[in-house]
């Protein structure tokens, strides 16, 4: 069993905008798969991984804490344009 992933920035309007901003609207035809699709593949490879790596922003010992967003890299806290980073 893996260790679940807690995104905690930004929320759920974050995300859906997210989603729309990658052809992806609850309601269309084929609103499913094309979220399946997005969720499991993202649209380059290391989408996904760079979230994790780059919004790593803690841990404990039953979950892992995620911030930003995979499409933002400044909503990130370890991206090289996170505005605290200087």
């Amino acid at each position: 069993m893996g260790t679940p992933h807690i995104l905690r920035v930004p929320g759920q309007s974050g995300w859906l905008a997210l989603f729309a901003r990658n052809g992806i609207r609850s309601g269309e035809v084929g609103f499913e798969q094309r979220l399946n699709q997005f969720l499991k593949f993202g649209p380059k490879p290391r989408y996904w991984s760079e979230l994790i790596f780059e919004g790593y922003s803690s841990h404990n010992s039953g979950a892992i804490f995620l911030h930003g967003l995979p499409d933002v890299p400044e909503s990130r806290p370890h991206s090289g344009c996170y505005p605290e980073r200087g």
